[in-house]
């Protein structure tokens, strides 16, 4: 945490690739969830920014299936899946 601002939540290492949900929001009842996911190289080059538009408070990746399974703080939407085939 920097000056009342929380970064990174969850992180998860994959083959190519490390995931990192990211907040960077001010301190505050939705500081500590994570809105987008950064994308690093195993070297630790940023690669891009995915843009999930729901709040991830917890993930895990299916290695068999290339996919990263997100629990959601929202109320419509508390489980689901990114299909990271063709995105990274």
């Amino acid at each position: 945490m920097v000056k009342g601002k929380v970064f990174f939540r969850e992180i998860k290492v994959i083959p190519d690739y490390i995931l990192a949900a990211y907040s960077g929001r001010a301190s505050g009842e939705n500081a500590y969830s994570a809105d987008r996911i950064h994308v690093y190289n195993h070297d630790g080059s940023y690669v891009k920014t995915l843009i999930i538009g729901k709040d991830i408070t917890d993930m895990a990746y299916d290695n068999t299936s290339n996919r990263l399974f997100c629990i959601f703080n929202d109320e419509n939407i508390q489980f689901g899946y990114i299909e990271l085939d063709g995105i990274l």
